[in-house]
């Protein structure tokens, strides 16, 4: 009598298992990455300490999958205004919906001091989109 009590809590526990484990369970990819900077338009003269626009445009990925996420922008000692833009991959376990993405965004910043800069956009490992900016 007790074995079969065993034997019937082995049987039920088995079962759950089996249930539980044969669910697909949804797994979560979030990848962020360098989106490359295919062109970009900004002002030929600005005035200092005061914000000036910059739009960014590029290619972000080929599904809904791929999103903009954020821009980095920072000015080197060298009178460089560098942007970077980057992305987020994340997929949940559906497909995603076959639409091409692209960049098409506008930054804002500044520059503290008169002169000339160059506005650099990151577009590949290796390589810069240039634009050069006087600043009044």
């Amino acid at each position: 009598m007790h074995i079969k009590r065993i034997m019937k809590g082995i049987l039920v526990s088995l079962v759950v298992v089996t249930l539980v484990s044969s669910c697909t369970m949804k797994t979560k990819t979030l990848e962020p990455y360098r989106i490359n900077i295919d062109s970009l338009s900004a002002p030929d003269t600005v005035n200092a300490r005061t914000i000036f626009d910059v739009k960014i445009f590029g290619y972000v990925g080929p599904s809904k999958c791929y999103a903009y996420e954020k821009v980095y922008i920072y000015t080197t000692t060298l009178n460089e205004i560098v942007i970077e833009a980057w992305g987020k991959y994340t997929y949940v376990g559906d497909p995603c919906a076959d639409e091409i993405v692209m960049l098409n965004q506008t930054v804002e910043t500044s520059v503290s001091t008169p002169g000339v800069y160059t506005i650099k956009a990151l577009n590949s490992n290796l390589g810069y989109l240039t634009k050069t900016l006087v600043a009044k």
